[in-house]
C-alpha cells in the first residue's frame, strides 16, 4: 500500500483574529461615546464640549465601518475558505 499524501499551499494558522478584537474594541468604545452623547443632555459641563463628543463619535464610527470592510474584503481574498 502507498501512503496518500496531499499537498497543498493552503497555511491555516490557528492565530487569533485580531482585526475581530479591533472592531469590537472600536464598536465598545463607539457605544460608550453614543452614551456620552445621550447623556450629554443630562449635564451642562458635557454639553459645552458637545462638538468634540461628535466629532469622536465620527471617527469611531468610521474606525469600526473601515475594519469591517477590511475584513469583509480579507476573507474573499483567502483561497483556503
Amino acid at each position: 500500500m502507498e501512503p496518500q499524501i496531499s499537498i497543498s499551499c493552503c497555511k491555516k494558522d490557528k492565530k487569533r483574529n485580531c482585526l475581530g478584537i479591533i472592531l469590537a474594541i472600536l464598536l465598545a468604545l463607539l457605544l460608550f461615546t453614543i452614551g456620552i452623547l445621550l447623556g450629554a443632555a443630562l449635564a451642562l459641563i458635557v454639553f459645552l464640549n458637545l462638538g468634540a463628543i461628535i466629532v469622536l463619535a465620527i471617527i469611531l464610527g468610521l474606525l469600526a465601518a473601515l475594519t469591517a470592510i477590511y475584513m469583509l474584503c480579507s476573507k474573499k481574498r483567502n483561497c483556503c475558505s
